[in-house]
């Protein structure tokens, strides 16, 4: 607890080795079980209630700022306002790592390192697995589940709602205002595969081209609209 004010109002918790290191670190973290070398920033942890930190987590100035009840991995939760008024998030090792990661993300579940990025998951309100979110604006605004090593890339899967399989939606801008399912492996063409597509696609579909599926209304069966460019673009059916 070294700074002023740190563990200020930290009732019930305990405080593992060189933590709370920055001014008002662990502000009424109430109830708080904060591991080595964490919270280490000013107001890091600041209104943390209840909240279960692990080493090395919170670093950054506001990191982890109103999270109230949350759970934090180790070495989660870096950047500027990374994982700021996040209530209820559980986030595990490695991820919510870059300015405003995480970022008010309420009640969201983020897996081992995912959400890496500037804003990447800001504002999110579902499910991350683990190694996905990686990239610039990845997942933000997004109400959905995301799948194991999906949406890595710039505003990959940014908005919507829905399901996303594993290994799928990774190029630019993929799956972005999404209302429907992606299945797995799918919709990994060039940028922009399955934007704005409403319906479900299933798997190894959508993987070759720009604008592959973009604009779909429907159904998109196994193996199909791998053709190149544009291929089932704002199909219907």
């Amino acid at each position: 607890c070294n700074g002023d004010k740190a563990c200020f109002v930290a009732y019930g918790a305990e405080i593992g080795t060189d933590s709370c290191n920055g001014v008002t670190a662990c502000d009424e973290a109430y109830g708080a079980t904060i591991g080595s070398g964490s919270c280490t920033g000013n107001d890091a942890c600041e209104d943390a209630y209840a909240a279960t930190i692990g080493d090395e987590s919170c670093i950054g100035e506001d990191a982890c700022f109103d999270a109230y009840g949350a759970i934090i991995g180790d070495n989660s939760c870096v950047g500027y306002e990374s994982c700021e008024n996040s209530y209820g998030l559980i986030v595990g090792n490695g991820s919510c790592q870059g300015e405003k990661a995480c970022y008010e993300a309420y009640g969201s579940t983020v897996g081992n390192d995912s959400c890496i990025g500037d804003d990447a998951c800001n504002q999110l309100y579902g499910t991350v697995a683990d190694e996905s979110c990686d990239g610039y604006k990845a997942c933000p605004n997004a109400r959905a589940h995301v799948g194991t090593g999906s949406c890595n890339h710039e505003f990959a899967c940014r908005g919507g709602e829905g399901s996303i399989g594993s290994g799928s939606c990774n190029e630019y801008y993929a799956c972005s205002s999404l209302e429907g399912v992606i299945h797995d492996l799918s919709c990994n063409g060039a940028a922009e595969a399955c934007t704005s597509f409403d319906g479900t696609v299933h798997e190894h579909s959508c993987n070759d081209g720009y604008q592959a599926c973009k604009l779909g209304n429907g159904r998109v069966h196994a193996y199909s609209c791998n053709d190149g460019d544009y291929s089932c673009y704002s199909f219907s059916g």
